[in-house]
């Protein structure tokens, strides 16, 4: 029994150095999967993350709740005992300074372990447009143009699909069970196309609302918790292209034109109309976007001479994005593209619009030019 407090001590101390050794061979794996796509693909993202994928969606993925909400009062429970600890100890300013130095890094060690080896690798993978066998091509302002013109016209027939309206789509007009019908209807097409679709991946609806759109997203994927979650507040026309999106981060794909453009496809295989028209959507919204740094003037009016129900559903969405704005949404963009860049995607941020070139060599395979 004696022996016991030691033994504890020891492995308290031990713990920073355990970190510190995994991220370092993280850090090497990084170094040598980055130029190896293939391997990456092949060894983590239809190997490793597969069964990781497997494992954890049939035990923990059945939880009926965000499993966020426990891991998080856990983290705050534990980093408040650790502190409390930290004080009873009777240790010089020197040694609790050096320990303190060498937690935060064995700490960082074991983040990084973790968030790679539980999803971060498969931002090695190889691209998605490899996949599909697609040549994508840059984007000029003539082709640029060109989509935003098939953009509006699918816009167009998804909300005449809906049937007359004046009013923003409702909830009613969703299927009943959204997480589960989008990510049936992502793994057929991507099973269909030869690529591997493990698990049972949640998207989660997370609560209270506005919390994500707050902090700068209105939808996240945690590698941490392996699941997607989207925020709470986000109206019947954007819910299912962004569980969809982040339903495509699950799947093990880790830039955000690639998912962007997996839930355009999801939502356009959908049975509901409903469905369909949130993919239009977000897919014009996204070329109207790009297309408003060129000619801002044009977008505004064409979005004037749009029907009533889109342009209802487009003022709910601003409603809703100006009641969560974000705490400090300059900083999380500058934050999050930061993020982007260190994972290899040298556009950051800007990486979400590449879905205008990844949907246009889809059409061009699909209907070559």
């Amino acid at each position: 029994m004696s022996d016991r407090p030691h033994l504890l001590s020891t492995k308290l101390r031990q713990w920073p150095w355990n970190g510190i050794v995994l991220g370092g061979i993280t850090w090497l794996l990084l170094i040598v999967l980055r130029g190896n796509p293939l391997f990456a693909e092949v060894v983590y993202s239809q190997g490793i993350y597969a069964l990781l994928r497997l494992i954890w969606d049939y035990t923990i993925g059945w939880l009926p709740f965000p499993l966020l909400y426990v891991v998080v009062p856990l983290l705050l429970f534990l980093l408040f005992r650790s502190i409390k600890n930290r004080k009873k100890e009777t240790l010089t300013w020197h040694i609790r300074l050096r320990r303190t130095l060498l937690g935060i890094v064995g700490f960082a060690g074991m983040v990084l372990f973790a968030f790679y080896f539980s999803w971060g690798f498969n931002y090695l993978r190889l691209p998605i447009e490899s996949q599909l066998n697609m040549g994508v091509d840059s984007l000029s302002r003539a082709a640029l143009l060109d989509e935003y013109a098939l953009a509006t016209a699918e816009l167009l027939a998804a909300d005449s699909a809906l049937g007359p309206r004046i009013g923003p789509i409702a909830e009613s007009d969703l299927p009943e069970n959204l997480e589960a019908h989008l990510r049936e209807t992502e793994r057929a097409w991507l099973q269909s196309q030869h690529i591997p679709a493990p698990g049972r991946p949640r998207g989660r609806r997370l609560f209270p609302k506005g919390l994500l759109m707050q902090l700068g997203a209105s939808g996240i994927y945690i590698p941490f918790v392996a699941e997607g979650h989207i925020d709470a507040a986000l109206p019947p026309a954007t819910r299912p292209s962004t569980m969809a999106h982040e339903l495509g981060h699950a799947f093990g794909f880790g830039d955000e034109g690639s998912c962007n453009f997996l839930a355009w496809i999801t939502c356009q295989q959908s049975e509901y109309p409903a469905v369909r028209y949130s993919g239009a959507l977000a897919y014009w919204r996204e070329t109207a976007n790009r297309l408003g740094w060129l000619d801002r003037e044009r977008v505004l009016q064409d979005i004037e001479g749009l029907p009533g129900g889109i342009q209802a559903d487009l003022a709910e969405i601003k409603a809703i994005r100006e009641q969560y704005p974000g705490f400090f949404p300059q900083v999380s963009t500058q934050i999050y593209d930061e993020y982007l860049q260190a994972q290899g995607i040298e556009e950051g941020v800007l990486n979400y619009a590449r879905v205008i070139q990844l949907v246009r060599a889809w059409r061009a395979k699909k209907i070559p030019r």
